[in-house]
C-alpha cells in the first residue's frame, strides 16, 4: 500500500474502492465504517449509504478529505471487517457505479396535484435495498418463472382469465424481455435523484412525477424549450407501439416500487407489474378509455389512437403507485388479499373514468405535467425582498434540481431559458445588480472563462498559494450571505451546494458552461 504521503491517482482509487468492496461480503460493517468516515469529512448522504454506493463514497471521501492521500480509509474500512473475512486481492473489478444523490426537501405540492394517499415521504418509510448484483433469468426462463407464480396465485389466475390469452402470453414476454434490458443501478440512482428533489411530497405525488418523466423521455421532448404541452407528450409517444409501452411501463413499474421502499430487483416485481397491467387495462373504464387491449385480440399499434398510447402510460403508473399504496399502508401483499386486490383495480379505474375522449385524455396529461413540473417562485421572490440570503440561495438550489432532475439524470444542461431569465431577474433586481447569473457571466468572460479565476474573482476558492488553488475550494458553509460584504457575483452560490458534485470546481466549471456561457436568457 502506498505511503500516507503517496497521491493516488484516480486509477489507484478506483482500484482500491474495488479491492475493498469485492473482498468483503459483510457490506454492512464496511458501510457503517464508510458512513462514519463520510461523516467526518462532512460528505452530506452519510444517511444514505448502502452497499450499491460504496465506491462513489469512498471516492468521495478521498476527494473531499484535507489530503488527497488518503490511504486510512482502506485500512479503516478493512479493519472493521469480520476477522473471518480477509481482505484479498480480488479478479477483476467492477464497472464503477454512477454516484446517486441525497435527499432535498422541495415545495409542497400544489392544489391541482391528484387527489392522493398522505405516504410521506419521511424516515419511517422502509428503506428501498439496493440492487441486485447477480445475473438476470433469461427471457424464456423469466416467462417460465412468471406462469409459474401465475399458476400458484389464485388472484393472478383470476386476471389471466379476464384477459385475451394471446395479448396476456404476450405482455408476460415484454415484462420478461424489458427485466433483461434494465439496468437496476441506473435506475435506483434515477429514483434516489428524484425522491431528493421532491423530499417533502408524499411517495403516491413522487411517483406522479416519475410517471410523468418516463412520458417526457418517451416522448423524446426538448426541456430546454420549457414545460411542454400534453399534446406535444402525445404526439412524441405516437410513433410507440404496444410491446414498446409495456417495456417502459414494466421498468416503470420497478421503479415506483422502489419510491415505495421495495427493491428494484426482487422476483415478486414481475408479478407486480403484471398486476399493475391488469388493474390499468381490465375493466369497464379502461374500455371506455379505449386502452382495454389486454382484454381482446391484439390490436395492430396503428389502429391505436396516440392519445390512448401516452394514456397507457399513465393509467399502469398510477394503477402501480395504488398497489404500491395498499402494500405499504395496509401490511398486506394485495396478491394475498381479494378484498385489497379489488381496491387497488377500482382505484385504477376511477382515475380512468373521465378519459373518454382525446380532449379529455389531453386534460388529464396536461394536469399531470403540470402539478409535477411547474415552478412556484413566489417564495424566492419574497425571500429575495426580505434579503435573506442564505435562505434564498437554498430555495434556489430547490428549484434548480428540481428541474434538473426533469430528465432523470441531475445535470444543469436541460434548464430552460425562461427558468434561468426568472431566477437571474429576482436575484438581479433584489440586489441592484450585484448578485445573479448576469454579474456572474460579466466575470466568468472577464477571467476569460477560466473556472479557477472566476472561483476566485467572486470569492468561491481561495487565492492561488498555500492552501489556495485547486485546493481552496470553499465550502458551502463559507459562503457570505451578506450584501455588504460578499464580491460582486458570489450569490447565488447554489453551485457549491449540488448534491451530485463532491469537488467544487467541477461542479463550477458545469455551472459555467451549463449557465454562464449559454445567451437565450
Amino acid at each position: 500500500m502506498p505511503s500516507k504521503h503517496h497521491q493516488f491517482t484516480s486509477l489507484e482509487i478506483n482500484k482500491r474502492a474495488d479491492d475493498l468492496i469485492r473482498a468483503s461480503s459483510n457490506r454492512y460493517r464496511l458501510t457503517l465504517q464508510v458512513a462514519n468516515r463520510a461523516k467526518r469529512c462532512r460528505y452530506e448522504d452519510f444517511d444514505n449509504i448502502d452497499g450499491s454506493t460504496l465506491k462513489p463514497v469512498i471516492r468521495a471521501i478521498i476527494e473531499m478529505s484535507d489530503e488527497l492521500t488518503f490511504p486510512e480509509i482502506i485500512d479503516d474500512a478493512a479493519s472493521l471487517l469480520s476477522t473471518q473475512e480477509p481482505v484479498e486481492t480480488p479478479t477483476p473489478a467492477p464497472t464503477p457505479i454512477q454516484t446517486p444523490t441525497p435527499a432535498s426537501p422541495s415545495t409542497p405540492a400544489s392544489p391541482s396535484t391528484p387527489a392522493s394517499p398522505s405516504t410521506p415521504a419521511s424516515p419511517s418509510t422502509p428503506a428501498s435495498k439496493p440492487p441486485s448484483t447477480t445475473s438476470p433469468l433469461q427471457p424464456s426462463e423469466q416467462i417460465l418463472q412468471i406462469n409459474t407464480e401465475v399458476n400458484a396465485n389464485p388472484l393472478l389466475r383470476q386476471l389471466r382469465q379476464e384477459a385475451n390469452s394471446e395479448a396476456w402470453n404476450n405482455l408476460v414476454s415484454w415484462i420478461a424481455e424489458s427485466i433483461c434490458d434494465i439496468n437496476f443501478t441506473d435506475s435506483a440512482i434515477s429514483v434516489q435523484r428524484l425522491k431528493y428533489s421532491h423530499r417533502e411530497k408524499s411517495l403516491f405525488e413522487i411517483a406522479h412525477v416519475l410517471i410523468v418523466h418516463k412520458s417526457l423521455q418517451a416522448a423524446g421532448v426538448d426541456l430546454l424549450k420549457g414545460i411542454p404541452g400534453a399534446a406535444e407528450v402525445i404526439k412524441g409517444i405516437s410513433g410507440y407501439d404496444l410491446p414498446e409501452i409495456a417495456k417502459l411501463s414494466a421498468e416503470m413499474v420497478y421503479q415506483i416500487a422502489y419510491i415505495y421502499g421495495f427493491s428494484l430487483d426482487e422476483s415478486e416485481r414481475k408479478i407486480e407489474a403484471l398486476t399493475a397491467f391488469g388493474a390499468a387495462f381490465l375493466g369497464e373504464a379502461a374500455i371506455d378509455a379505449g386502452v382495454d387491449w389486454l382484454g381482446y385480440s391484439m390490436i395492430p399499434s396503428k389502429l391505436i389512437s396516440a392519445s390512448a398510447k401516452a394514456l397507457m402510460i399513465y393509467a399502469v403508473g398510477n394503477a402501480a403507485c395504488r398497489f404500491y399504496e395498499a402494500k405499504l399502508n395496509q401490511h398486506t401483499n394485495p396478491l394475498n388479499s381479494s378484498d385489497v386486490l379489488n381496491k387497488v383495480r377500482q382505484e385504477s379505474q376511477l382515475y380512468l373514468e373521465d378519459a373518454t375522449s382525446e380532449e379529455a385524455v389531453t386534460y388529464l396529461i396536461a394536469r399531470e405535467i403540470n402539478t409535477a413540473l411547474n415552478i412556484d417562485y413566489t417564495r424566492l421572490s419574497i425571500l429575495l425582498k426580505s434579503r435573506e440570503w442564505k435562505k434564498a440561495d437554498e430555495e434556489t438550489c430547490d428549484i434548480i434540481l428540481k428541474i434538473a432532475n426533469r430528465d432523470l439524470e441531475g445535470t444543469l444542461a436541460i434548464l430552460p431559458s425562461s427558468d434561468l431569465h426568472t431566477i437571474n431577474q429576482l436575484w438581479s433586481h433584489n440586489s441592484n445588480g450585484h448578485f445573479g447569473f448576469k454579474a456572474q457571466k460579466e466575470i466568468y468572460y472577464s477571467a476569460s472563462k477560466q473556472v479557477g479565476d472566476f472561483g476566485e474573482n467572486i470569492g468561491w476558492r481561495g487565492k492561488s498559494g498555500l492552501f489556495g488553488g485547486v485546493l481552496g475550494w470553499k465550502s458551502y458553509d463559507d459562503i457570505k450571505f451578506n450584501l455588504t460584504n460578499a464580491p460582486k457575483g458570489h450569490l447565488p452560490a447554489f453551485p457549491l451546494n449540488l448534491p451530485w458534485h463532491y469537488h467544487k470546481g467541477n461542479a463550477t466549471k458545469e455551472f459555467a458552461q451549463s449557465i454562464l456561457e449559454r445567451n437565450d436568457w
